[in-house]
C-alpha cells in the first residue's frame, strides 16, 4: 500500500479534478513504471501504468495514460464504490518532491 495523508502530500496548487488526476497518476507512474503483470496468457508481461506525452490531431499537447489496477473480486456483489475495491499494489512511500 502507498499510504497517502491527504492533508500534507497533495500539493496545495492542486485546485481542480484534472490537476488532482494527473498528480496521481504520474505519482502512480513514479512509484510503478517497472511493475508488470500478464494481461493476458499468451501474451507478454506488460507495465501496470504507462504515460507519454504527444501531440494530438488538433495540435494539443497531452499526457497519456494506461493504467490497470486490480479489484477484489468482491466488487461484483458488494455495495460498496468501485475505488474501494482496488487491490493494493506495493508498499512504497510517495516521494518527497511530489508533495510539494
Amino acid at each position: 500500500m502507498t499510504a497517502l495523508n491527504r492533508s500534507t502530500q497533495i500539493p496545495a496548487g492542486i485546485t481542480t479534478l484534472e490537476e488532482m488526476i494527473a498528480w496521481s497518476l504520474l505519482t502512480f507512474y513514479n512509484l510503478q513504471k517497472n511493475t508488470k503483470y500478464l494481461e493476458a496468457d499468451d501474451s507478454a508481461l506488460i507495465p501496470v501504468i504507462t504515460c507519454q506525452q504527444g501531440l494530438a490531431a488538433d495540435k494539443t499537447e497531452r499526457l497519456i495514460f494506461r493504467v490497470s489496477l486490480e479489484l477484489d473480486p468482491a466488487f461484483i456483489t458488494g455495495n460498496l464504490k468501485l475505488w474501494d475495491y482496488v487491490k493494493e499494489l506495493a508498499t512504497t512511500t510517495i516521494p518527497a518532491d511530489y508533495t510539494t
